[in-house]
């Protein structure tokens, strides 16, 4: 049974992305049916048609469509798509991954605490120019950046990977470029239990 859910779910994904729904209507049909399905399941005779079945169907492909739209933040008033993202401003960030390096920059995905003193959600690629006297950051830290956002670039070839989609799938729709020098790193960062453990795994691997 949890395996036919999880299906359900999945098909609430793919409809909640491709036909951008708002998260607001999938909550509506789960607060409203799950009363609802409560009673069906209490009263519900095993003979005849399944209304039950069909509300449980209807709520977890509901459910997928709710997560997706959270995830890209359609309908969210503070996510950052709704201000005006195509001037400089001065970003408050946080990492919370550390992405492959190459010898170029150092890639972060970043949590966005505020843009120019406003309070804003949502996660931005953030991709730093390496030097030699850089020192790359790690998950949790928190860091201020004045730059513009990029769109991400969408592959050049036709069977290329389309790491542009791909992150859009995580809500990640633009990009930061910047360089340590412009990078002012704030002390003391709020960490979490997932930078605990990357910070700790970082440390086992130095050891070896």
């Amino acid at each position: 049974m949890s395996i036919k859910l999880t299906l359900w779910v999945i098909v609430g994904i793919v409809i909640g992305f491709n036909f951008e729904i708002a998260p607001l209507l999938p909550l509506t049909i789960m607060l409203v049916f799950l009363p609802v399905a409560y009673l069906l399941g209490k009263r519900q005779q095993r003979e005849g048609f399944p209304f039950f079945e069909v509300l449980i169907v209807l709520m977890t492909t509901s459910l997928g469509s709710f997560v997706i739209g959270i995830s890209v933040g359609r309908g969210i008033p503070t996510h950052y798509s709704n201000s005006n993202d195509d001037l400089e401003k001065v970003w408050n960030l946080k990492v919370t991954e550390v992405l492959k390096s190459n010898d170029y920059s150092h890639r972060y995905i970043t949590k966005i605490i505020a843009a120019d003193s406003e309070i804003l959600s949502a996660k931005l690629l953030v991709s730093v120019s390496t030097d030699s006297n850089s020192t790359p950051l790690q998950v949790d830290d928190e860091f201020i950046t004045y730059s513009k956002p990029e769109n991400i670039r969408p592959p050049l070839n036709l069977h290329q990977f389309d790491y542009k989609s791909y992150l859009e799938k995580q809500g990640i729709q633009h990009q930061i470029r910047t360089n340590y020098a412009s990078i002012a790193k704030k002390e003391n960062s709020c960490t979490t239990l997932f930078g605990a453990a990357s910070n700790f795994r970082e440390h086992i691997i130095s050891k070896l």
